[in-house]
């Protein structure tokens, strides 16, 4: 396979943001343009050959929907009179998939292998290998194959 031909690489154009940058896995000769954001409070993986356009977003935070269970009596010493309660969600994007420019990939979202992310979509949830998505909510549009 041509992974073993080749050393491992990671191509990007600066800059880019992480909140942590412990919980990014970023595979062989995968490509991330200008302004991509990876705010880390869980894994985010991005497989072999992915291409990453410019100004993405990886979000792995997110709330409780309900306010009572998003919002907690503060801790002695807070500074604000209320706690914010959020989790965070893994994302995982397979090989050869490909992010468009501005695209939004929320918590817990899987990308399959070869498939592509029309650019400005904001996908909430998984999308099937070799699938073309777009919009907001990203949605189905017809297979790489077709």
């Amino acid at each position: 396979m041509l992974r073993e031909a080749v050393p491992h690489w990671f191509f990007h154009l600066s800059p880019f943001t992480f909140l942590y940058g412990r919980h990014v896995k970023i595979g062989t000769w995968t490509f991330v343009n200008f302004g991509a954001t990876f705010l880390d409070a869980k894994m985010i993986t991005l497989g072999d050959f992915v291409a990453v356009g410019p100004n993405v977003q990886f979000i792995t935070d997110t709330h409780p929907l309900r306010p009572e269970d998003r919002y907690k009596p503060p801790k002695e010493g807070d500074t604000l009179p209320f706690r914010v309660v959020n989790y965070a969600l893994s994302i995982t994007v397979g090989n050869y998939a490909w992010i468009g420019a501005g695209a939004i990939i929320l918590p817990g979202a899987r990308i399959g292998d070869g498939a592509v992310v029309a650019a400005g979509s904001v996908v909430t949830k998984d999308v099937a290998p070799r699938m073309i998505v777009a919009g907001n909510p990203a949605r189905e549009v017809r297979s790489v194959d077709d």
